[in-house]
């Protein structure tokens, strides 16, 4: 996605056209896949490369805080053991 979006793609203040999330669901689908590269345009694509790693980063933090509730981490308490 981000070789066609190119190195020109920038992010607006306009936010990502509604496609991006209809693309991103056709992803899912591997015979919508191909389909989803064919006719995605270069804005597009950026968006969507952007969407791609932000839900990516979203479902790593979740299941980092899963894993922490599951293993119930709590901060160290470290004595001094000089003698």
């Amino acid at each position: 996605m981000q070789q066609k979006a190119g190195s020109n793609f920038t992010r607006g203040d306009d936010g990502p056209p509604d496609s991006v999330y209809d693309y991103y669901e056709q992803l899912e689908e591997p015979e919508d896949a191909a389909n989803v590269f064919k006719m995605i345009s270069a804005r597009e694509a950026g968006w969507l490369a952007w969407y791609i790693q932000e839900s990516q980063e979203r479902e790593q933090d979740k299941i980092r805080d899963e894993i922490e509730r599951e293993l119930d981490v709590r901060p160290l308490t470290v004595a001094s053991f000089i003698v």
